[in-house]
């Protein structure tokens, strides 16, 4: 079976055309005579081959802005820039399976392709290092057995490397392997998000796994308490690093990925197999438009389950730190409580002292054991904390293994 896109690219020095206005020419006209760089608008706009230019910020070039673009062609070629001629063509077929093309009545949804289009074109000039010096315009042409894409990319003032070619000084022509194959995922992904499988993988990600972890606590579920605390406390202090993705998490992602796969077959169990079969549909989709032997496709499977963990995680992350954060507001509300009792007997021992006539060494002996409760009663409270979460690890422990 073809592959649903295809990208091909070629190029051309200044000195190799008469002019690269012609290349604009070029696009307008029947025949495919490429005698400068503007002329080959003209060929990419001919209404028999096709609707119109386009570029990266109009859908339909003006006589105006045809002009402009003509004049920067020429300007390009005077300042010795190349000209490259990327070409993505299309499988009909694919075109009509993705809802593109009706083949009836020979109708392209050229609106869409010319938003996929800009999208793979700012992957590839910025892979290139073309993004901010490099112009382009484009044309989709439906006068062939497969439906494609004109493009022309020049820079009016060239900032792109020289290289030496066989004795002289060139700008470097060829794209990397790289880019070309960012743009080409670009298109494809592009087309493939739109489908029905694809929105319901995202939906069931995030509205029903991530939804329903923020609406469930592990901490206070006897299931995953132990697991819980045994991460806490293997966790840097500072909880700033506490982002999933951060290196600082690299020692401890397994010990978050082991509690999100449990709390995905507890809770999730369901989602998970409906989300694994839409993922091998998916993938399906993706091999079809890269045609057989390409590994895109095993791509997206690894890519959906990392953004599943990479979320799932950090919800996790941030239920711990949020947990943390109380337990550290409880023990200082306590820390308080009992300074603020320690300065009120101090302030009883002096104002005995000063004020009243009694035995000054009993008073004083009956404020030191009152301080001593507190002190006993301070490290009570703590005790019993530790033992309650003891309790909890010891349950779940029991639970599980029953």
């Amino acid at each position: 079976m073809k592959p649903g896109v295809i990208l091909n690219m070629a190029f051309d020095q200044p000195q190799e055309v008469e002019s690269y206005t012609g290349y604009i020419d070029y696009i307008s006209r029947d025949e495919a005579a490429v005698t400068s760089y503007t002329g080959y608008q003209d060929y990419m706009e001919n209404p028999q081959k096709g609707q119109g230019l386009f570029s990266a910020d109009s859908l339909s070039l003006s006589p105006d802005e045809r002009r402009w673009f003509k004049e920067l062609f020429q300007i390009a070629q005077d300042n010795g820039s190349l000209l490259w001629r990327p070409i993505i063509s299309f499988d009909n077929e694919w075109l009509t399976e993705n809802g593109l093309y009706d083949a009836e009545t020979n109708t392209v949804d050229r609106n869409r392709l010319v938003e996929y289009t800009r999208k793979a074109m700012s992957r590839m000039l910025q892979k290139e290092g073309l993004d901010s010096s490099a112009i382009w315009m484009a044309a989709v042409h439906n006068n062939t057995d497969n439906i494609h894409i004109h493009i022309a990319i020049v820079e009016p003032f060239p900032q792109r490397r020289s290289m030496t070619i066989d004795g002289k000084n060139q700008i470097r022509g060829k794209f990397k392997r790289s880019s070309l194959e960012a743009a080409k995922s670009a298109m494809v992904n592009s087309v493939l998000q739109q489908s029905q499988e694809n929105q319901l993988i995202n939906h069931i990600i995030r509205e029903r796994i991530i939804q329903g972890k923020k609406d469930r606590m592990l901490s206070s579920d006897p299931q995953f308490s132990r697991a819980f605390l045994d991460l806490l406390t293997e966790l840097p202090p500072d909880r700033r690093l506490w982002h999933y993705n951060m290196t600082a998490m690299d020692p401890y992602r397994p010990m978050i990925n082991h509690l999100s796969t449990l709390y995905i077959q507890r809770y999730h169990k369901e989602d998970y197999l409906q989300l694994q079969s839409l993922i091998r549909k998916q993938e399906t989709k993706y091999g079809r438009a890269y045609g057989q032997g390409n590994n895109t496709k095993n791509n997206f499977a690894k890519n959906k389950e990392a953004d599943l963990y990479s979320r799932l995680g950090n919800q996790i992350l941030r239920e711990m730190s949020n947990y943390q954060q109380e337990k550290e507001k409880e023990q200082r509300k306590t820390e308080q409580l009992l300074k603020k009792s320690r300065r009120n007997l101090e302030r009883a021992k002096q104002s005995v002292s000063k004020h009243l006539h009694v035995n000054h060494a009993a008073v004083v002996s009956s404020l030191e054991k009152l301080r001593y409760a507190l002190d006993n009663e301070y490290d009570s409270y703590k005790n019993q904390v530790l033992y309650e979460q003891e309790q909890v690890q010891q349950t779940a422990f029991l639970e599980r293994d029953y």
